[in-house]
């Protein structure tokens, strides 16, 4: 049983969570409008959040947030 837990624990980083960026399935169009619209700062985290929503993606907008400051795990070069 113990062998089990510690493949688990070696598959997660307790410090940084998986970023929401490296988890979605968007059609290509989205996400290039997703990293499109990441890239513009008039374009509030919120508005992020519920355009990802209307998509059937729940994403808060702090998280977002994190993504955009770069305050996540990702390591996606196109952070915008």
């Amino acid at each position: 049983m113990a062998d089990l837990l510690d493949e688990f624990r070696g598959l997660s980083s307790p410090n940084q969570p998986r970023c929401w960026y490296t988890a979605i399935e968007l059609n290509p169009e989205d996400f290039e409008a997703l990293n499109q619209a990441l890239g513009v700062p008039a374009i509030t985290n919120k508005a992020v959040s519920l355009w990802l929503k209307r998509r059937g993606i729940s994403v808060a907008a702090y998280s977002v947030a994190r993504h955009r400051r770069v305050d996540c795990s990702c390591e996606h070069t196109n952070r915008g």
